[in-house]
């Protein structure tokens, strides 16, 4: 996998000293986050499409530039909207896949 995440959005987040720690902890972002009582993490978009691999990502998955990815881009937000996570992961076809189990709701 070969992972790019910018900063989190919020810019409180990175000013808080127990953020940063925390960072250090192999905590997730989301982990650090959600566990904060000032974060309230309500909802997400997540999109899985093929691409094509650039220079930097076919290097870190080890392929040829070009060659066929998995690409994952996430967005993940707060109860009031603010987005604190924006996330693009790459995967190579061959060693990854992906599962969703759905279930109906009762109504």
């Amino acid at each position: 996998m070969a992972l790019r995440s910018p900063a989190p959005c919020s810019p409180t987040a990175w000013r808080d000293s127990s953020f940063r720690w925390s960072r250090r902890a192999n905590s997730s972002l989301l982990q650090i986050l959600d566990a904060d009582p000032r974060t309230h993490l309500a909802s997400g978009r997540q999109q899985i499409r093929a691409d094509g691999a650039d220079e930097e990502t076919a290097e870190r998955l080890q392929i040829e530039p070009g060659a066929p990815v998995l690409r994952v881009d996430r967005v993940v937000y707060t109860k009031t909207g603010e987005p604190v996570e924006y996330l693009h992961q790459f995967y190579r076809p061959d060693r990854f896949s992906f599962r969703v189990h759905m279930e109906r709701m009762s109504y």
